[in-house]
């Protein structure tokens, strides 16, 4: 079941009473929909990837058998307060319930619990285009996008093709010195074993070194409708 997000979003509509472009229009009742997009399909562009039998989702754990999907993913503390909603698996946990490094391609993603990344939704109401933003990197934020409502395999795919783009000398000037010398240690460390990865140089990924393992996304407390990456270096 979808779980309201510790920070409330202020209401998606506008003061006509008209949802926003990137708002999937619904019908009055939410509870009535199934919370598997109908032929949603990855849209995070080249570095899309479907989690195909040659890349199959890993389970890790058990799930009891009586342990069942939900059709109506929806449930806020008060009828009366607008809420995004955001899959329970996207929800901020460091206990390892999605075992993701994001130096890996999002096939090494491995669930605890059955789960279909290509078709479920990531956000409730459905959303085109989520916002999400790089912790201390504000201008590397980017988006997660899907015209059939933004699904779990989008925003994996978003995070690792935008955090694996590299890092220009110009770009890298203008850093900070401490990222910069984070970038640089982290850049050794990914490398270290592959010479041809050392040779393409640093990544944005190098510059949150030695926080690499994906645990979940947080609402922006800003009102923006932004979500933050958290990322850290070892499961609690």
């Amino acid at each position: 079941m979808y779980h309201q997000s510790t920070s409330s979003l202020k209401s998606s509509t506008s003061n006509h009473g008209q949802a926003p472009p990137h708002v999937i229009q619904s019908p009055s009742s939410w509870s009535s929909l199934p919370w598997v997009a109908q032929n949603a399909q990855p849209q995070s562009g080249r570095e899309s990837v479907s989690l195909s039998p040659k890349y199959p989702v890993v389970f890790i754990g058990e799930t009891p058998s009586h342990q069942s999907i939900p059709l109506s993913p929806y449930s806020t503390t008060s009828a009366n307060t607008p809420a995004q909603l955001v899959h329970p698996l996207l929800e901020r946990d460091t206990s390892g319930r999605i075992q993701y490094n994001i130096a890996h391609h999002p096939s090494y993603i491995q669930f605890r619990t059955p789960v279909s990344p290509q078709s479920e939704q990531a956000f409730y109401p459905p959303i085109t285009r989520a916002r999400i933003r790089v912790p201390g990197l504000p201008a590397w934020s980017f988006n997660a996008e899907n015209p059939q409502g933004v699904t779990l395999l989008d925003v994996f795919n978003a995070i690792y093709a935008n955090l694996h783009r590299p890092v220009g000398q110009s770009e890298f000037a203008k850093l900070p010195p401490p990222v910069q010398h984070t970038a640089t240690a982290g850049h050794a460390a990914r490398t270290a074993a592959n010479r041809a990865d050392f040779m393409q140089g640093v990544k944005r990924l190098d510059c949150l070194y030695p926080n690499s393992l994906f645990v979940g996304l947080s609402l922006s407390s800003d009102g923006s409708g932004a979500w933050n990456l958290s990322l850290v270096s070892r499961y609690h």
